[in-house]
């Protein structure tokens, strides 16, 4: 019968790339009195199990000596197949915890170098192996032993040179250990395709995730790797990958669906990242994207998904669209982000009076100066309540940047000495450079020349952006502000 013999990686240690070291484990496991797994799985050692198929057992006793003399000299694939073929025979059968002791030719229980390297502690087994050879001249330890050891140790540098980003030695690690690159390690597969993309060459990342989808048995695994994938490729070719995912037998519908409803929305983050924007080139979201995007958002009601779907019409300059999506992720659990987001949709249509009137009601005063600050930054005849009402607060609150909003409005409405007033109190808040250009705007504006002089005098040295500016005032005979 069919069996499939399946690592399952230690969080705690480096993951092995072969089943030979983690079966030598067994003796281990066994102290420690790991419990038999359900539906037919067995434990061999921590880290590995064999499942088996249901069948006809097999009656009489189990003949292990072909199984022992594979084991005695280190014939590990030899040895794995015969362990299959004896739990399909007998699935009651348990693997012996024996199998690495001392023989009687061999002065040397291999097994605590066996476990040793199972737990990711090489140089340890370096130095058990040099100890015993000093101990034991005539003994060596097997090949196989050595090729896992090395194998391990290459895992670890290539670990190490994956987290610190040295891309170079990592592809020279996995071509010198090509084993390294296996369904049994999917995590160095992961960091190669990383370092191959990195390097320039996306194709050959995409060829290692597409080995992974399509051969590797651990669905989990498999899962990560096209979020994975969604990180790095383009779109195109994350969809071959998600097709091969879905074409598989045994694939959960579900669990697939919420992967691709993640790199979905990955996609419109990425086309809002500050990365996007330096570079100027922004992915490109399609329109049906978008809608899936949007449909499974409205499916599970989430507030999360509808706050990305909002910034992202706003980025697109879809304010109207990003209000109704902000309202939505209000009422989903959203409300304090859902509402300054629709805040900010508002002024940007160019509602600035009814955001100001609602960041007002909801106490958001970061939000209220914004979007008045717009409102009087566009209108000069600003309804006269909605002013006298932020002239109020902005006193109350010491807030500098209201007094600077009103400072520009009485300026833009030639009522320089007005003006003036505003742009100290701003300066007194905290206003900084902006509030010190303003009141020298009102201060020569309204004819207070002394009071100009002695401003000039105490800030034009203050920053270069003060010294270039007065020293442009003086030459130009004016200036302007706002």
């Amino acid at each position: 019968m069919p069996v499939t013999l399946r690592p399952l990686l230690r969080a705690s240690a480096p993951a092995m790339v072969s089943v030979i070291a983690l079966l030598a484990g067994t003796g281990m496991a066994a102290a420690q009195g790991t419990a038999t797994p359900r539906s037919g799985a067995e434990s061999l050692a921590p880290g590995v199990r064999v499942e088996v198929q249901p069948s006809t057992p097999a009656t009489g006793t189990v003949d292990e000596t072909a199984l022992r003399y594979y084991a005695r000299i280190r014939d590990m694939e030899k040895l794995e197949a015969e362990i299959r073929r004896l739990k399909a025979l007998h699935p009651d059968w348990q693997t012996p915890t024996d199998l690495f002791s001392r023989t009687p030719d061999s002065p040397v229980d291999e097994r605590p170098i066996w476990d040793l390297i199972g737990d990711g502690r090489f140089a340890e087994a370096r130095a058990r192996v040099a100890e015993l050879r000093g101990r034991y001249p005539g003994w060596s330890p097997s090949q196989a032993m050595l090729d896992t050891l090395a194998m391990g140790e290459d895992r670890t540098r290539l670990v190490s040179a994956s987290d610190a980003k040295q891309w170079r030695t990592v592809v020279e690690i996995a071509d010198r250990h090509p084993a390294l690159i296996s369904c049994s390690s999917v995590d160095s597969m992961w960091r190669l395709a990383e370092a191959r993309a990195e390097l320039g060459d996306p194709d050959a990342a995409f060829g290692l995730y597409r080995t992974i989808v399509s051969t590797c048995d651990n669905a989990q695994e498999r899962r990560a790797t096209l979020q994975k994938a969604g990180t790095i490729l383009p779109s195109d070719q994350v969809e071959q990958l998600v097709a091969i995912e879905r074409g598989r037998v045994g694939t959960d519908p579900a669990a697939l669906q919420q992967v691709v409803g993640g790199l979905r929305r990955g996609e419109l983050a990425a086309a809002m990242s500050p990365e996007a924007r330096k570079s100027g080139t922004r992915p490109q979201v399609t329109a049906e994207t978008l809608d899936a995007v949007k449909a499974d958002v409205e499916a599970g009601r989430d507030a999360d998904g509808a706050m990305l779907v909002a910034w992202y019409l706003m980025e697109q300059g879809q304010a109207g669209e990003a209000e109704a999506w902000f309202r939505k992720a209000e009422g989903w659990g959203a409300k304090e982000a859902g509402l300054r987001g629709r805040i900010q949709a508002l002024t940007r249509q160019g509602k600035t009076a009814e955001a100001a009137r609602l960041a007002r009601s909801s106490g958001l005063g970061r939000d209220y100066v914004d979007s008045m600050s717009a409102m009087l930054g566009r209108q000069t005849n600003a309804p006269r309540a909605m002013v006298v009402d932020f002239a109020t607060w902005a006193e109350e609150k010491h807030d500098a940047r209201a007094a600077i909003a009103l400072g520009w409005w009485h300026s833009r409405r030639e009522d320089p000495a007005t003006a003036a007033l505003w742009f100290e109190n701003a300066l007194a808040w905290g206003g900084g450079d902006e509030a010190v250009e303003g009141l020298a705007l009102g201060l020569q504006g309204s004819g207070q020349t002394a009071r100009f002089q002695a401003l000039e005098q105490q800030y034009a040295g203050r920053s270069a952006r003060l010294t270039k500016f007065f020293s442009g005032l003086r030459g130009s005979g004016g200036g302007g502000g706002g």
